[in-house]
């Protein structure tokens, strides 16, 4: 795919799959458990939009229609809260998916041009789109909107930006509890060279306080501050 944007690579591979893996349904044998539980517009569109409704996906569409409880705070508000802006259907959460997933790829191309070069770069895209585990930039997951935050992050420390780092980083924390794994890396690219300037460091605080901030709303909301991390424990054992 010489020549197209990022963006449009990684999307135009994933929906590829996800019509191939939707059409494949249409031959598999009928069963209550292959029935998407949350519905489009018609049987084709619940098809084709439904053909990755499993697993986190109802977790994350159920907080935005319901909010937390003690189990579901295992999942990071940022997503579910996009969800509940987009009236939170299974359309707009699959969309946002994949957005969040080409702007990622866009992104992850542009730290690999300015380090390997821009051959290097086209093949990044190009695995990152065909690993098998990124059917979930065509799912309700978070992970598009986690790459595209983390990556927009990591390009701004690569940059020297310590605001912008410092902001998509506290971003991809509220979305996935890995972003606080962005640290050790956005402080080794940002690291100034006096140590008068050690101030500049000072917006990476913004990824522990997003944890923070999740932590007490879950205090208030479900009396647990800690929620998130008892959630993997209790109910995902």
């Amino acid at each position: 795919m010489r020549g197209t944007h990022p963006f449009w690579t990684l999307v135009w591979i994933r929906l590829a799959f996800l019509l191939g893996t939707a059409a494949t349904l249409l031959w598999a044998p009928a069963s209550g458990d292959a029935i998407a539980a949350t519905r489009a517009w018609d049987p084709v569109t619940d098809l084709v939009f439904g053909t990755f409704d499993q697993w986190d996906a109802q977790w994350f569409l159920q907080i935005a229609r319901e909010g937390y409880d003690e189990i579901s705070a295992a999942f990071f508000p940022l997503y579910p809260a996009l969800l509940w802006l987009g009236g939170s259907s299974l359309v707009w959460g699959t969309l946002l998916s994949l957005v969040g997933a080409g702007l990622g790829a866009w992104i992850v191309s542009d730290i690999a041009r300015e380090r390997l070069g821009p051959v290097e770069a086209r093949d990044t895209v190009l695995i990152l789109a065909l690993f098998p585990a990124a059917f979930v930039f065509t799912a309700v997951y978070s992970d598009g909107l986690f790459l595209m935050l983390s990556a927009a992050s990591f390009l701004a420390a690569q940059r020297g930006h310590s605001w912008a780092a410092g902001i998509a980083g506290g971003l991809a924390v509220a979305t996935r509890a890995m972003g606080l794994a962005l640290l050790p890396a956005l402080v080794y690219l940002l690291w100034p060279k006096s140590r008068q300037n050690v101030w500049q460091l000072a917006p990476l605080l913004l990824l522990p306080a997003a944890l923070g901030a999740y932590a007490l709303y879950l205090d208030r909301e479900v009396g647990n501050a800690f929620a998130f991390t008892d959630a993997q424990a209790t109910g995902w054992e």
